[in-house]
């Protein structure tokens, strides 16, 4: 989006705030984006799945469903159409990132629908939460984003995509496999660790203005 279509876009945006909720709506709404834009801040924990040789657990989902292992056309649109609703899911730099990379998105259907997704980058990974790619060593992947449908939650489909992903990995000779979890997410942290991923680093990120800092360096976690 260029900075004319930008300053449209929050100038209508403005307007509608105003003509809803009144001045003072559109005056916290101001001063929350003002926060933003002057400091940014997150928490994650790393986690590392290693040695795939003896990862790859027999896990079944409570569904009869099909698994996809590439970045394609229908799981892109997917994406983007679900993106009103879940926004972080399509990132148009993640996106281009991960075609130009050859990152691929392990998809599940149920009765030919896709009812949810893992983004698993190798090379060079574009991560949302710190603004920017990070290079990852060989034979390494990253999984930078799960998410299964709500009304399909509970029968064991993450579990399962996740443990068909390491399979795929595995038998493509890939030795670890990263993922960062933030700290409120006890679910997905929860799901990973059943999954043999163990807590190497805890990270603590700020941008301040346009200057980033590290707890701990991401690119250093990554050579233990």
């Amino acid at each position: 989006m260029n900075s004319t279509r930008s300053a449209k876009y929050y100038y209508f945006r403005s307007l509608k705030i105003l003509k809803r909720k009144g001045i003072i709506a559109l005056l916290q709404a101001l001063l929350s984006k003002l926060k933003n834009l002057l400091l940014v801040t997150n928490v994650a924990d790393w986690y590392c799945c290693k040695d795939l040789r003896d990862r790859a657990l027999n896990i079944k989902a409570q569904k009869h469903v099909q698994v996809i292992f590439d970045l394609n056309d229908e799981i892109v649109n997917w994406l983007r159409e679900h993106n009103i609703s879940y926004p972080w899911m399509h990132i148009p730099e993640e996106i281009k990132t991960g075609i130009s990379e050859n990152h691929v998105f392990p998809h599940v259907k149920y009765n030919g629908e896709i009812i949810g997704y893992v983004k698993v980058g190798f090379h060079r990974v574009y991560i949302l939460d710190y603004d920017e790619s990070i290079q990852f060593p060989d034979r390494n992947s990253f999984i930078y984003d799960t998410f299964v449908m709500p009304k399909f939650r509970g029968k064991n489909i993450a579990p399962f995509l996740l443990n068909e992903t390491i399979k795929y990995l595995k038998d493509r000779k890939f030795e670890k496999i990263w993922c960062h979890i933030p700290s409120w997410n006890d679910s997905s942290r929860r799901a990973f660790e059943k999954l043999n991923f163990q807590r190497i680093a805890h990270v603590r990120y700020f941008k301040i203005l346009n200057y980033k800092f590290f707890s701990k360096n991401p690119t250093k976690i990554l050579l233990r």
